[in-house]
């Protein structure tokens, strides 16, 4: 049971991430080309988690669509 921990903690997020992703897309808050590269980032969170530029990329993503 605790070898699944972590895929149940990356499916877990990685399901959050794509449901903000897709409301954002399909609600037209973003470009379709953005919505991708950020469904992508979703899906590979784990490796952007580990640099400070995909730490960047993911925290301020939010701050960057609003303006």
């Amino acid at each position: 049971m605790a070898r699944y921990l972590l895929f149940t903690l990356w499916f877990a997020i990685t399901v959050v991430l794509l449901v903000g992703v897709l409301s954002s897309g399909l609600f037209g808050r973003a470009p379709w080309k953005r919505t991708l590269w950020r469904a992508l980032l979703a899906l590979f969170w784990p490796l952007a988690v580990l640099s400070q530029a995909g730490r960047d990329l993911l925290f301020n993503a939010l701050d960057k669509d609003r303006s």
